[in-house]
Order: C-alpha cells, then structure tokens, then sequence
C-alpha cells in the first residue's frame, strides 16, 4: 500500500487537549488503514490534505482504489450511547453539538470538482471512543444521523465497511487522480 503524508498535530496549538483527541482519533484511523492495506499495492492511502479554497479545513484520510475514492473524517468521542432527533444529535440524554458541526460531504463536493468525475467518492466519518468503553449509535427506534445524511461507522467496523465502499481489488490505477491527490498533501513526508 502506498502511502503518502502523515497525519498532522498543526491544530495543537489552537485547540490544545482537544486537538489531542483528535489527532488520537487520527492514529486510531491511520493505522487501522496501515493493517487493512498493508499488503495491497493497489490500494493508495493519503493523510492530511487541504483543498483549494478551504483555509481552515482538511482532508483527514483518503483512500484511493482504482476510481473509487473513500475520504475519512476521524473523530474520538466519549462512549457512550448517540441518537438524533429532529436534526440534533444527542449522547445519553445531553445535546451533542460536535456531530451536528461535521462538515465532511461539502469538502467531498468540493473534491469531487477538483477531482472531475472519473472517481465515485464516497464520505465516511469514523468514530472511535476516546477511552475504554463502547460507542452506540444504531437503536430500534431511534439511531444517529449525521447533518446532510453523512454515512458514519464505529471504528471497530471500519475495515468492512470499507470493503463494501472500494469494492473488489483491482489493477486499474488511475495516475492521473493520483498526482492530484498528491499535490493536496499537506506533509508530504510519506512512510512508504
């Protein structure tokens, strides 16, 4: 698997502990991707992209495999047991106002447009507790959804999700989406 970038703790200095949590979130995810495409020379991985025009956002994680393209958001959130109703987003029976603040399908849009439309993109949040405990979402009444219908999944279930999303292996590579994927790369320090 190739990689290229690495995740990033430039927002460290702005939000402090909070920024450590979510760079956890990012390790957590990262190397999930490492184990899962480790041996898959098809499969590229990219951490930490920014794209044209947005100055205060990233890409935390790409994966490219053939011209499907899947982008991660890695969030580390408290376990516990989130719900929505009405547009809002709860854990336990308190308002969670970070999951309505997620912002993942417009920066896809965006990518999609810097991109052009040889690729099928595909958004996906990835949710991983911050401490020991689990994290629930999926109820018989009432699951979570995330603003704009955003698809999310827990960590533990990130590898056949993604499965599903990049569909069979293949020796199709598309260069060309490839370097500009690459030209987005924030540290273009690269583990492989």
């Amino acid at each position: 698997m190739p990689i290229m970038g690495k995740i990033s703790d430039s927002l460290q200095h702005k939000f402090g502990d909070r920024a450590q949590v979510g760079i956890k979130g990012e390790r957590f995810t990262a190397d999930e991707l490492s184990r899962l495409f480790e041996r898959d020379p098809n499969t590229w991985v990219f951490h930490d992209l920014t794209l044209p025009r947005w100055k205060s956002a990233n890409l935390d994680h790409v994966v490219c495999r053939g011209d499907v393209i899947v982008v991660l958001d890695s969030k580390c959130w408290a376990p516990g047991r989130y719900w929505s109703l009405k547009g809002r987003v709860y854990r336990g029976w308190e308002r969670f106002d970070p999951a309505e603040k997620i912002k993942l399908t417009p920066l896809v849009e965006s990518l999609s447009r810097f991109l052009g439309s040889e690729f099928v993109i595909t958004p996906l949040v990835v949710i991983w507790p911050s401490r020991p405990g689990r994290i629930g979402t999926r109820y018989p009444l009432l699951s979570m959804k995330l603003p704009l219908n955003t698809p999310y999944c827990v960590g533990r279930n990130l590898a056949p999700v993604l499965r599903r999303i990049l569909g069979p292996n293949t020796d199709v590579v598309n260069t060309d989406g490839l370097d500009k994927l690459a030209q987005l790369v924030k540290n273009k320090g690269s583990k492989s």
